[in-house]
C-alpha cells in the first residue's frame, strides 16, 4: 500500500467536499433570501457568492474577502 497515493487520494476527496458543502452552503443562502431582496441587491448577492467561494467562510449579512 502507498501511504502518498492514499493522503493525495484524501486530500483530494476532503477538498471536493469542503468545496461541494461551502457550494450548497450558499446556495441554501440564496434560496433563503427573498426574490425582491435579489432585484434590489444584486449588486450584493453575486459578490458574497463570489467571497464565499473563495473564502470558505459566509456572513449572512456581510461579506469580507481577504
Amino acid at each position: 500500500y502507498d501511504t502518498r497515493a492514499g493522503n493525495e487520494a484524501f486530500r483530494r476527496l476532503s477538498l471536493f467536499l469542503f468545496q461541494t458543502f461551502n457550494a450548497w452552503k450558499v446556495l441554501w443562502y440564496q434560496l433563503m433570501v427573498p426574490v425582491d431582496a435579489h432585484k434590489d441587491n444584486l449588486q450584493f448577492v453575486w459578490p458574497s457568492i463570489v467571497c464565499s467561494i473563495q473564502n470558505a467562510s459566509f456572513i449572512a449579512d456581510d461579506c469580507v474577502c481577504g
